[in-house]
């Protein structure tokens, strides 16, 4: 059994030992926590905020938002991360909308800040940038003079979790949920035994920050006395050399993480020793079959997957041996989840059948804040979370997401499930991404739209596309347009933007290889 303490049980009792690691430096566990206490102090005393406000947190990757999210916590304020790519008025709203009394943001978004009409009251914390006071903004190294402890510093009561979704069907609803120490803590020891970490583990940062998944993972490692290597955005070349350098034990991935890494091929990936790695947990997004099993065969049997979200935490999981067993499944229910597949009229399937996966823990968020509509909307008359996930469970206990519901299409009355057509296209050699989605038919209601990219200078084409789909999918099933980009378009979690896919061709595009869509929120090369 793992021992699990504190983060200031493990700076008394080891100081020296590193606790997190970015670019060149390096702070250890006493560095850290006189930081750390000095900043919580700050929050309390010099920028007079009080228990349970709020504060955002604007960044990149990096030391800073490790520093205020822990010195939030110990000063009892909710820290909220906030996507550093949101426009003026998102970050507006969102500073609004949670009645934050202070934003830290790095000087590179300063523009962004500046644009944003926020009440003077907010504290504005430059993070680099240099010592000046501009745009009405403090340094944030100022801020650390105070030493003095900071009231209630180690507090037992509850503290407010609060992540805003990704807003990709609208305005983000703040997913709110509430723990004391006890729960916090138990949370913890559920994770950590569930995902194999272990005794001063190495965690590599890789995806973004102000996710809900990144940062709970990375806190494991502190629970165990380990270390986080943060990375301030992804390179495919640099998580490799930085798993090699530092003997990273674990990290989390979104699928289009685990493509970048592949991507690179078997005589590249052969040129890192990646022998340290035992947990690498996969989530955010449906990971396709042939990408496990590929992966598996690359860095071994290392993968965890789960199925979860900001509102209902972790549901299933899928450890090493299923990956091997049953790669088409995201695993079994995870410890504490009760998990319903429900149809239209709110009735339970059959095993085998799909219908909506709805779940019920100890993690639920307790309201979408300021949103009680949206609340109630999200919940069964007996509390269980809608997912808007489709799925179904089989006879051993494995769950299957099949799609998004509101992803589903609608041609000619018959129900269709995109994975399941984008499944069929990538098992075809050329095809390295793909997404399906439905478009507007005055005939059919829907037709099928299938945006792929392939490899260069393999003749892959349409007609041959079509062929292939021919052999492998009804015919209700098959794609009646086909468009070729460069990338497809990622939210920064992973998460594929479909409602892109379905906008009309732009001026200079066709419907031929070469039309490039917007990057994938995933910064850096592969």
């Amino acid at each position: 059994m793992v021992r699990l303490r504190p983060f200031s049980t493990t700076a008394r009792e080891s100081p020296d030992a590193v606790a997190l690691i970015c670019g060149e430096r390096s702070w250890t566990y006493g560095d850290l926590w006189q930081r750390v206490s000095s900043l919580a102090a700050a929050l309390r005393n010099t920028l007079s905020l009080d228990r349970g406000d709020r504060v955002t947190i604007f960044t990149r990757n990096g030391a800073a938002p490790i520093e205020i999210s822990l010195a939030a916590g110990l000063a009892g304020i909710p820290a909220i991360a906030i996507n550093y790519r949101s426009t003026f008025d998102e970050l507006e709203y969102i500073v609004s909308d949670a009645g934050a009394k202070a934003v830290f943001f790095d000087a590179e978004f300063a523009s962004t800040l500046e644009r944003a009409r926020l009440p003077g009251s907010v504290h504005r914390i430059r993070i680099g940038g240099g010592k000046s006071e501009e745009g009405g903004s403090a340094d944030y190294e100022s801020l650390f003079g105070d030493h003095r402890p900071p009231p209630d510093p180690h507090p037992d009561s509850t503290l407010a979790l609060i992540r805003y979704t990704s807003g990709t069907t609208g305005r983000p609803k703040a997913a709110r949920r509430d723990y004391d120490a006890a729960q916090r803590e138990a949370l913890y020891a559920t994770l950590i035994e569930e995902f194999g970490y272990g005794e001063h583990d190495v965690h590599l940062v890789a995806c973004p920050l102000y996710h809900s998944a990144p940062p709970t993972f990375s806190n494991m490692a502190h629970w165990v006395g380990g270390a986080i290597v943060v990375m301030r955005s992804f390179d495919a070349r640099q998580w490799l050399e930085e798993v090699q350098e530092h003997r990273v034990t674990s990290a989390f991935i979104v699928p289009t993480v685990l493509r970048r890494l592949l991507d690179l091929g078997p005589e590249t990936l052969s040129r890192y020793d990646t022998s340290s790695l035992r947990s690498v947990v996969i989530a955010a997004a449906k990971c396709p079959a042939q990408w496990k099993i590929e992966a598996t065969r690359v860095f071994g049997d290392v993968f965890y997957e789960f199925y979860g979200s900001t509102e209902a935490s972790v549901n299933t999981i899928g450890k090493p041996v299923d990956f091997a067993r049953n790669p088409e499944s995201c695993g079994v229910a995870f410890t504490g989840n009760e998990i319903r597949i429900l149809d239209d009229e709110g009735r339970p399937c059959p095993r085998g059948d799909d219908g909506e996966i709805c779940v019920r823990n100890g993690s639920l968020i307790s309201e979408y804040e300021n949103a009680p509509e949206k609340t109630r909307e999200a919940f069964t008359a007996d509390g269980f979370y809608r997912t808007g996930d489709i799925g179904h469970v089989d006879e051993e206990g494995y769950y299957y997401i099949v799609d998004r519901k509101k992803d589903m299409i609608i041609s000619g009355g018959a129900n269709i499930y995109p994975a399941e057509i984008e499944a069929v296209f990538r098992e075809h050699p050329a095809v390295r991404d793909v997404g399906v989605v439905g478009i507007p038919d005055e005939h059919w209601g829907e037709s099928i739209q299938a945006v792929l990219v392939i490899d260069a200078g393999d003749g892959c084409d349409e007609e041959s596309l079509r062929a292939f789909a021919e052999e492998r999918l009804a015919d209700y099933k098959r794609p009646r347009v086909y468009r070729f980009l460069e990338h497809l378009p990622y939210t920064p979690e992973g998460k594929l933007r479909k409602r892109d896919l379905r906008q009309p061709l732009s001026a200079g595009q066709s419907a031929d290889r070469g039309a490039a869509s917007r990057a994938s929120g995933l910064e850096g090369k592969e």
